[in-house]
């Protein structure tokens, strides 16, 4: 795990050691440049596998091909004795050897289908001065990229890669400028997707992407992509389930490999627990998990955890988060880069903050609810999509009727409600935390752009659309920064490409069910406490609504009303003004002014106006 630097024709060492210097935290223990005409390669190192050897950038024997690589090819030990039997000599055991190597024997395509991993890397070709840059298919670890003007020849011009946006500017050639053409969609749906940020002119590369540089010219290639449900692919409930349980099962053990001390992220939900589940069988000393829990509010997790924890007999360690924790707020939003309204980057920060003083790589369950289907919000739109086949006038005013009705009830009436026949535009809205006439207040002009930018119109499953937007540009985007922040690696099995692949295959009434998560469910029920299989999903956030009703509303009135504040300069001030004093009367929209609170940091963190 490590942070990397590429620079194309943009500057050597003098450049590229202050962008490694900001992005220290992702790799303490080591860092690395090399050099070569057009090139310039940095990698700040956070060592895993090979502690002592693993140093980067590594090069063959012969100084012909060098990469740099943040994140890890689980498969390398495979991946290494096949390259040896092909007569190539490691100079050591490090990962990061395998790409070298692989690219001599394979080529950069096949090399790409055999990974098995999370990465982003660089590796540059001398004898035919090429340079590829990749990133994995599921958009795990992150890369960022600038082209920068002046200068250089052919199409591509000159071009700085990196996997912190903080790297890039601190390049003399960029500068931080606000996308304004993404405000809105990052207001409505709380972070941009796609290849923009909200940070003009610099971009993401997508996951699946292979970058291939040469003489200034630029290729862009998507080597991957999950496959779509098979309608003759039909296995039984049960069949489905042991395949879902080997794959796991070998999911975790390749993300078992290190060299240094690894734990879990415990919530106690059904996802985490599988996890920490099969690394319990799987290890012969106990579980070292990790919990967070909050002072307030539906959402702490911490008994869940315990449940867990007693019954396969973990090292267990908890961190309660309070409103005091919102002091953090600086930190969360100065690592996320891009100003991520998803309020649980605080804990996430917190918990790896606690897990990293006893372990330095710590399994999660992410991905498992796109995968799986244990969103509430699908289930819903399974609804509303029945709903839709008879004329709306029969069954809208009934639910009208019953939307004021307290608890779930009518939390499920005024979601039906207003739910909008185009299934990505639905599921949009239900993530923004906002109803559309609060969002047209707070961004006036807004006009189709946002939901345009989430894909609504298509006729895509909102789940596999999550699994390209939300789940790579806020869920991973989140638990990579938060966790590389105090120098912790997170590893994401759930997110094996075979696992996906496999799931991605199967019929909807096989993959999901009403409870959610079906599948998942009858893979593991045998082997995790009963309590956990029957949880249903609960959301993972601080006690947003209380908070904003007391002193964190207070400091967010105070920063919108400052002088040249986000608010000012890019919103409507009494439409942000005007959701507060709904919040204080009403309730139910800390999450959207959570949101707006990590904007205004997030302004005042990156471009600092006076």
């Amino acid at each position: 795990m490590c942070g990397i630097v590429v620079l194309y024709r943009a500057g050597g060492k003098n450049i590229v050691d202050p962008m490694l210097e900001v992005i220290r935290h992702r790799g303490p223990d080591d860092v690395g440049v090399f050099e070569s005409g057009d090139v310039c390669l940095g990698v700040r190192r956070l060592a895993i596998i090979d502690v002592a050897g693993g140093h980067q950038p590594i090069s063959s024997e012969d100084g012909s091909v060098t990469a740099i690589l943040n994140g890890e090819i689980y498969n390398y030990p495979e991946l290494r004795a096949h390259l040896i039997e092909s007569g190539h000599r490691f100079a050591s055991h490090s990962d990061t050897e395998v790409i070298v190597h692989g690219l001599e024997e394979w080529g950069i395509a096949n090399l790409l289908g055999r990974l098995t991993g999370m990465f982003a890397f660089a590796v540059w070709h001398e004898p035919s001065r090429r340079l590829h840059i990749a990133r994995d298919r599921l958009g795990i670890k992150p890369l960022y990229w600038v082209r920068l003007t002046g200068g250089g020849g052919g199409r591509g011009g000159r071009l700085a890669f990196a996997s912190e946006i903080k790297a890039l500017l601190q390049h003399p050639e960029v500068s931080a400028e606000v996308n304004t053409d993404r405000i809105a969609e990052q207001v409505a749906n709380r972070f941009v997707t796609g290849e923009e940020t909200l940070f003009r002119g610099i971009r993401r590369v997508p996951p699946a992407t292979r970058v291939d540089i040469a003489d200034g010219t630029i290729t862009e290639t998507t080597y991957w992509s999950p496959p779509d449900p098979d309608p003759s692919f039909r296995p039984s409930l049960e069949e489905a389930a042991g395949e879902v349980h080997r794959l796991m099962k070998d999911a975790i053990r390749y993300r078992l490999v290190s060299d240094v001390p690894v734990g879990a992220l415990l919530s106690g939900g059904l996802d985490s627990t599988v996890v920490v589940t099969q690394m319990a069988d799987l290890l012969s000393t106990p579980v070292k998990t990790f919990t967070v829990g909050f002072d307030g509010g539906p959402s702490d997790e911490r008994p869940y955890a315990r449940i867990v924890s007693q019954e396969l007999g973990t090292d267990h360690t908890e961190e309660l988060v309070t409103l005091e924790a919102t002091d953090e707020i600086e930190d969360v939003v100065w690592h996320l880069d891009e100003p991520l309204g998803d309020a649980a980057a605080l804990p996430t920060l917190l918990i790896s903050r606690v897990a990293r003083q006893s372990v330095t790589v710590a399994l999660t369950g992410e991905g498992a609810d796109e995968l799986f289907g244990g969103y509430p919000r699908y289930r819903l739109s399974a609804v509303a999509d029945r709903l839709y086949r008879v004329p709306q006038v029969v069954w809208q005013p009934l639910l009208m009727l019953a939307s004021p009705l307290p608890g779930a009830v009518g939390h499920v009436a005024r979601r039906l409600a207003s739910a909008q026949s185009d299934r990505l535009l639905r599921n949009s809205i239900w993530m923004s935390g906002l109803t559309p006439n609060e969002l047209r207040d707070i961004c006036p002009g807004i006009g189709a752009a946002w939901p345009t930018a989430y894909g609504c119109g298509s006729d895509i499953a909102p789940w596999r659309e999550d699994m390209r937007r939300w789940l790579v540009d806020d869920v991973l985007l989140k638990v990579d920064k938060m966790s590389m922040a105090t120098s912790l690696e997170a590893r994401v099995p759930f997110l094996d490409h075979q696992l996906v692949e496999f799931v991605s295959k199967l019929p909807e009434d096989i993959r999901t069910a009403w409870l959610g998560k079906k599948l998942l469910r009858k893979a593991f029920e045998a082997e995790i406490p009963f309590q956990t299989v029957r949880r249903r999903k609960a959301p993972f956030k601080p006690p947003l609504d209380q908070w904003f009703l007391g002193s964190l509303g207070d400091r967010l009135e105070a920063l919108v009303s400052e002088n040249r504040s986000f608010a000012t300069e890019f919103l409507s001030l009494t439409g942000v003004r005007d959701l507060l004093n709904t919040h204080r009367s009403k309730g139910g929209r800390g999450l959207a002014l959570w949101s707006l609170f990590v904007l205004e940091v997030w302004w005042r963190k990156f471009f600092n106006p006076s």
